[in-house]
């Protein structure tokens, strides 16, 4: 389904189902539609070490296009204690590991408490995918021996959203 340019309404014009389903439900579901995936996690995950580790629950599955393109963004908030990594780094990637789309290096603030310091960010990666059954997922690992944590929160929930962006 196409977007179809807005019409301008008239006083008094008649409201007819077909007007209403081409003028704003066809519209909406044009908009909604690009979304393809989402994940949401509320809930944290710890112990994460220097080796590239699947954030659970952060993968999307959904069937890619011929010849379309996709935005795929990440939203996380790191945690580390006194003493622990300097950084995370978090990846998107295809669900086989490969290839890597986005890595980031996160730094999270050094401290000399012992309260937690948490850092959040946003990946983000424009792919052109191979038509059929696709997954992307985030992975995170350490910088240094120690672990970090992923901090997911009902309030602040970390996110895995994938949308169509064109051919």
């Amino acid at each position: 389904m196409a977007w179809t340019t807005p019409a301008t309404v008239t006083t008094s014009q008649l409201m007819t189902a077909a007007f209403w389903n081409t003028q704003v439900r066809d519209n909406l579901s044009f908009i909604d539609g690009r979304r393809v995936g989402y994940a949401v996690v509320t809930t944290g995950q710890t112990g994460i070490g220097t080796s590239q580790t699947d954030l659970t629950g952060l993968s999307v599955t959904f069937t890619a296009a011929t010849g379309r393109y996709y935005k795929v963004k990440a939203g996380l908030t790191f945690v580390r204690g006194a003493g622990s990594p300097t950084a995370a780094i978090a990846q998107i990637k295809e669900g086989d590991g490969s290839p890597v789309y986005q890595e980031i290096f996160v730094e999270t603030p050094s401290t000399s408490y012992s309260l937690s310091v948490e850092r959040s960010v946003i990946l983000q990666t424009g792919v052109d995918l191979t038509a059929g059954s696709e997954t992307v997922k985030v992975s995170a690992a350490a910088n240094v021996a120690t672990d970090v944590s992923l901090s997911a929160l009902t309030t602040r929930p970390a996110f895995l959203l994938v949308e169509e962006i064109g051919s």
